[in-house]
């Protein structure tokens, strides 16, 4: 649901300060401690069992790219560089887990914040991933949240704050508060209803922060321009503070739910970043051990729909032929894989390098014809556009036989050069076929890749 309405006074109503009481210690205890978590590309195939809440931070398992679209990359639950937190005063008051939740916006499952009726619930899940990136250089900020608890003041709602530093340009490295986003400021007080997802841009002009402190700028406190009870936008922030970041050395971004608030839960995904317009867009989506989301096609205890590699492919040939002045580019490989082999759902096909090259078509069911006889079925698809052809023959007297398979890709736009080996994903349905060439690969010239 997008944001309708600027923001509007504060009601008897509004919750206290999203922010604990003893800022400076839980960001300084976050920094020493996940100093040495290198930012990540978000491209491991590993998978997020769950998450166990801690009092400081706790290790959370590589990702898993489950899905691109052009340049936004949409992930499972983010990698090392994320962690779950209580915040101190609490103690057991809260606790965070990855839920299955067949609402969210993205795959069946997103992050849950809890808190217990004590008010003294404070709980983060964040990451020091971007620390040292100017605001100024932002061209996306959104995050999608849901309550499922009953708030008598519809006010309640996931938050996201960043640690800063307003002049990330003078020599001070010191703790000057957090930004806090509230959605309430930007949607209006009682207006946040419970059961219903909505989308928060952080970069709107009608979205509202507040600062928790003093600006520190050339050495000098200068104050603050946006308290709680005057919230301002970022492009506000930033005229008065141009060189704001997230602070480089106690930074973190995060989101939070508590502070105090009573009997709470609620979600959040599909957070998005954009920087200098490169986009991530992360899933939280839930991706257990064992079946919990449906089929497991190898038994690995990885549910389909998380698995990197379902099934293998053996690629005995590919080669890609990157876009020159001439012709765009194409893409073709042959080998087989294991039965059974499902079409109903159609089939996508990707094609990557050691390099740059990440490339894919679709053929839908209706792309894809049959031909049967005693000995064998034959799948042919091709798309409307004749740009993405799929081949397979099944042998009917053999169930366990191999699945030969031809692949190809063409009118492509991707430039090179071009890295050996080639990797080549089929995917139908929750399905991942994946196999990689394992033999020579030769190239005439930066832009011709052939491999074995």
């Amino acid at each position: 649901m997008p944001v309708l309405s600027d923001s509007k006074a504060i009601s008897a109503q509004t919750p206290a300060p999203c922010e604990g009481s003893i800022e400076g210690s839980i960001e300084r205890s976050m920094a020493r401690r996940s100093s040495d978590r290198a930012p990540s590309r978000l491209r491991s195939a590993a998978i997020l069992a769950t998450l166990t809440v801690v009092l400081g931070l706790a290790a959370s398992s590589n990702a898993q790219t489950i899905q691109q679209v052009g340049s936004i990359d949409i992930v499972s639950f983010p990698s090392s560089g994320w962690w779950i937190a209580e915040e101190t005063p609490s103690s057991g008051n809260a606790t965070g887990t990855m839920v299955i939740d067949t609402t969210a916006p993205l795959t069946d499952g997103s992050a849950e914040f809890s808190l217990d009726g004590s008010q003294n619930g404070r709980l983060l899940i964040g990451t020091i991933d971007f620390n040292g990136v100017r605001f100024d250089s932002l061209t996306e900020l959104s995050y999608d949240s849901v309550r499922t608890s009953f708030d008598a003041g519809n006010q309640l709602a996931v938050a996201m704050q960043i640690n800063v530093d307003y002049d990330s340009t003078d020599a001070s490295t010191a703790w000057q508060g957090r930004l806090v986003y509230e959605p309430y400021f930007t949607a209006g007080s009682g207006t946040i209803e419970s059961d219903v997802w909505y989308s928060w841009d952080l970069l709107a002009t009608e979205s509202r922060w507040w600062m928790t402190g003093d600006a520190i700028v050339g050495g000098v406190n200068e104050g603050r321009i946006c308290g709680q009870n005057d919230p301002c936008n970022l492009a506000t922030i930033l005229a008065s503070y141009p060189d704001a970041a997230v602070h480089s050395t106690l930074g973190a971004l995060f989101f939070k739910a508590g502070g105090p608030w009573p009997d709470f839960t609620g979600n959040m995904d599909a957070f998005t970043i954009g920087i200098d317009g490169a986009s991530t867009t992360y899933d939280f989506g839930f991706c257990p051990d064992g079946n919990l989301l449906g089929e497991d096609f190898d038994n690995d205890g990885i549910s389909d729909i998380c698995d990197y590699v379902d099934a293998p492919l053996t690629v005995n040939k590919a080669s890609a032929f990157a876009e020159t002045s001439k012709a765009l580019g194409k893409a073709v490989a042959t080998g087989e894989t294991i039965s059974p082999l499902d079409a109903s759902n159609g089939f996508v096909i990707k094609f990557t390098d050691a390099a740059a090259m990440d490339v894919s078509g679709a053929v839908g069911v209706s792309d894809c014809v049959q031909l049967e006889n005693s000995r064998s079925v034959k799948i042919q698809c091709r798309s409307s556009d004749r740009n993405v052809t799929a081949k397979f023959r099944i042998n009917k007297k053999h169930a366990d036989a191999p699945v030969p398979f031809k692949v190809k890709l063409k009118e492509l736009s991707f430039s090179g050069p071009l890295v050996g080996p080639l990797e080549v994903k089929i995917s139908t349905g929750d399905i991942d076929r994946v196999g990689v060439t394992t033999g020579i690969c030769g190239a005439e010239i930066d832009t011709k890749l052939y491999c074995k």
